[in-house]
């Protein structure tokens, strides 16, 4: 096994890549628990500390807490997204919207997980072609 196949491009996986989902739409997806997402991870569930450790913390607030960050440090950008047929902007709030539909929440996760995605070698090759 070559050891290089692991290693990830630093600049990607904070700042994001453009994947398209298909149908004309991309998203550009930061890597999960990048140094931004922990930061604000870290910060946002500080207060909730002790629930957290007890198991006691209050499932939808929870999943705010997620969708906000989410919203600020991993889905960076849209284009071609559309709601009713009509084009919608990327937004903060927006991003917090759609975020909250769980399984478009679970896509931009599995992105954001996905070596793949942000693999300097892989980010080479499609420079190339």
């Amino acid at each position: 096994m070559d050891i290089s196949q692991f290693k990830t491009d630093i600049q990607l996986e904070a700042n994001g890549v453009w994947v398209d989902v298909g149908k004309g739409t991309k998203l550009c997806v930061a890597r999960m628990y990048n140094p931004r997402h922990k930061d604000a991870l870290r910060a946002a569930l500080k207060p909730y500390k002790r629930q957290i450790q007890f198991d006691a913390m209050d499932d939808e607030l929870g999943d705010e807490i997620v969708v906000g960050i989410m919203a600020q440090t991993i889905l960076l950008g849209w284009e071609g997204m559309t709601e009713n047929g009509e084009a919608v902007p990327y937004s903060y709030d927006k991003a917090v919207e759609f975020l909250k539909i769980k399984d478009f929440r679970d896509l931009v996760i599995e992105i954001a997980s996905t070596m793949e995605s942000y693999r300097a070698q892989a980010t080479e090759d499609d420079e190339k072609n």
